[in-house]
């Protein structure tokens, strides 16, 4: 299909082009400014080392799998029912389960390292970084017990977010605005494809493949 007609397609259906990613992308901003409640993210950032895992890592294959045995075993401590369970008495929170607390937990090594990043993501800014900060406080005690883990230094310590993690309302409203104009060109493209109607002189020309040399008016004589 010609680029002119690809035009004529659009301009058919402009109001439609122009009408629909601006609501989508207005209603997006709404719902993102004032409906969502936004969600703090706060962290700590601990180094291990433990001492027997050391002495056993001489290749460099065995340090991979020693490190990612390690972070699965430091993941499942974290998110544990007994850390939880202590982070909910020590802080005296109510309106959270053990599994809800896990939900809010995120535990990974930075870039295959010894550095073990702890995220706590929560409505409240203030709240977010006192769970972090009792989370590290009991897995501190609870590591060095029953993974004999020998150091767990803190490299960065938790702090009060200063900003929203979620919701991103510029970026929703682009990607939403954005997505509904896609959406709108490929249906209306897709409607005028399917659509085998004859409209003017040059549908015509075009089925026939030749030119048109005279139009026999309807005339209505009643």
């Amino acid at each position: 299909m010609e680029i002119r007609n690809f035009l004529n397609i659009l301009s058919k259906r402009l109001w439609l082009v122009i009408l629909v990613p601006f609501l989508a992308a207005a209603v997006t901003g709404v719902i993102n400014f004032y409906v969502l409640e936004p969600v703090y993210e706060s962290s700590i950032t601990l180094y291990v080392m433990n001492k027997d895992l050391d002495s056993k890592m001489r290749l460099a294959y065995d340090d991979i799998l020693a490190t990612q045995q390690l972070m699965k075993d430091c993941r499942e401590l974290i998110k544990s029912k007994s850390i939880t369970r202590a982070v909910i008495e020590q802080l005296s929170i109510e309106d959270l389960t053990n599994e809800g607390l896990a939900k809010k937990i995120t535990v990974s090594f930075k870039n295959d390292t010894r550095m073990l990043e702890i995220k706590v993501r929560d409505t409240s800014k203030v709240r977010a970084m006192f769970i972090v900060n009792a989370i590290n406080d009991t897995f501190q005690t609870r590591a060095k017990s029953l993974m004999q883990l020998e150091t767990l230094d803190v490299v960065d310590e938790a702090e009060i977010p200063d900003k929203p993690f979620s919701p991103k309302p510029i970026r929703n409203i682009f990607i939403v605005f954005f997505t509904a104009l896609f959406l709108v060109i490929s249906v209306a493209y897709i409607i005028e494809y399917f659509d085998d109607t004859l409209k003017n002189l040059e549908d015509v020309e075009k089925l026939l493949g030749m030119s048109v040399v005279g139009i026999i008016p309807h005339l209505d004589l009643e």
